[in-house]
């Protein structure tokens, strides 16, 4: 159990000459403070301070106790008067308004001055002077609003929502002008109307039964869109806003025959410039009017620098256009595998506002069905990552 310890003062030296007690038998060496709300809580072990510092450290202002020593004393200054904060009580049942805590409290050795009471200890606390030892006073009914924080204590600070991050661009495009991972539709439907039109044996058409939302193979997310093969053009056209641009698209073809048509960059199949596959399944530029082709050994059949295409595997397509210099480049999988430079192959005009075809046009007898995802444009290389 515990006991009072007994303080000896004489008015002559105006100091304490001794204040000690003896071990009880009840008393151990372990120093624990019973439980809030009721003497059947377990004991809470007494966080010991460093040694040399303040025996009763001031509480943070974010609401946790930090206990102080187990020194007693004379708890200097009112608690807040009302009824115990229900929600805050760590005991087992709420202590009603006006009823004294018939639990062991937690001593505040020193007094206010040297040990200031955050506002989550305050609201723990009954009303009324502290008694001595670890019996805290009997409350009195009041109100149960939290007081204001007293001089010396620090506010609670002030809740602030977290800002709303802005929404990551879909098919790693970054600040491209134009992205497209193709998740947001149905399967089985056209792609995005507002960025796409449907390109229907060369007809805009606002969906087609060879252009759809497919589940059945994707690069990045869950969802593609499938073109058919066939002997006609279909695929996707966008509308670009500038006619020097880099675009990337990533492509899964069934067939690597000569002929097909999988990009087209200009004003339409009239006047474009195309990434298509020529030769031995190789990967070229194609420049309408004039058909030139990069490189020019691509239908030889003997081509060592081109790059040839492997079927039914997904391949990263990028192409650039620069219009003021004439200038395109093909690379598959970051490697260069075609360059028109200053029309050498001749050269497509880009209007002011080029449009974007991808998909599957079977030219020379060619036809290859494709699967298309993660389409991108924009002012700079873009890349396959």
């Amino acid at each position: 159990m515990y006991r009072f310890r007994t303080c000896i003062f004489t008015l002559s030296s105006a100091a304490w000459l001794a204040c000690s007690a003896g071990q009880g038998p009840d008393d151990d060496n372990t120093n624990t403070v019973p439980a809030f709300g009721g003497n059947s809580g377990p004991a809470t072990p007494v966080v010991s301070n460093n040694p040399g510092s303040n025996q009763n450290p001031a509480s943070s202002s974010t609401g946790g106790v930090t206990p102080g020593s187990n020194t007693t004393g004379t708890q200097t200054g009112a608690s807040p008067s009302g009824s115990q904060n229900n929600e805050m009580q760590p005991g087992n049942a709420p202590i009603a308004a006006g009823t004294p805590n018939s639990g062991a409290g937690m001593a505040s050795g020193g007094s206010a001055a040297s040990s200031s009471m955050t506002g989550a200890m305050a609201g723990m606390n009954a009303a009324g002077a502290g008694g001595a030892g670890n019996a805290p006073a009997a409350g009195a009914a009041g109100a149960t609003q939290m007081p204001p924080p007293q001089q010396g204590m620090m506010a609670p600070p002030a809740m602030v929502p977290p800002a709303t991050p802005p929404p990551t661009a879909p098919g790693n495009c970054g600040s491209q002008f134009l992205c497209d991972d193709f998740e947001g539709g149905a399967t089985g439907a056209s792609p995005n109307a507002a960025i796409w039109t449907i390109i229907d044996s060369y007809t805009p058409q606002a969906s087609s039964a060879a252009v759809q939302i497919s589940t059945q193979l994707a690069h990045g997310g869950s969802q593609s869109v499938h073109i058919a093969g066939s002997g006609g053009r279909y695929g996707i056209r966008a509308t670009l806003p500038q006619n020097s641009y880099f675009m990337r698209a990533f492509f899964d073809v069934d067939a690597v025959s000569v002929g097909p048509v999988f990009i087209g960059l200009g004003t339409d199949q009239d006047s474009e410039v195309r990434f298509r596959i020529q030769g031995r399944s190789f990967a070229t530029i194609n420049v309408i009017p004039g058909d030139g082709v990069s490189p020019g050994q691509a239908n030889s059949g003997n081509c060592p620098d081109c790059v040839t295409l492997t079927p039914n595997r997904w391949f990263c397509a990028e192409m650039s256009i620069d219009n003021a210099s004439r200038s395109a480049v093909l690379w598959i999988d970051g490697v260069e595998a075609a360059r028109v430079t200053n029309g050498d192959f001749g050269w497509a005009n880009q209007p002011d506002m080029p449009q974007m075809f991808i998909g599957s046009w079977g030219l020379q007898g060619g036809m290859a069905g494709v699967y298309v995802d993660d389409v991108a444009a924009g002012p700079t290389r873009i890349g396959c990552n």
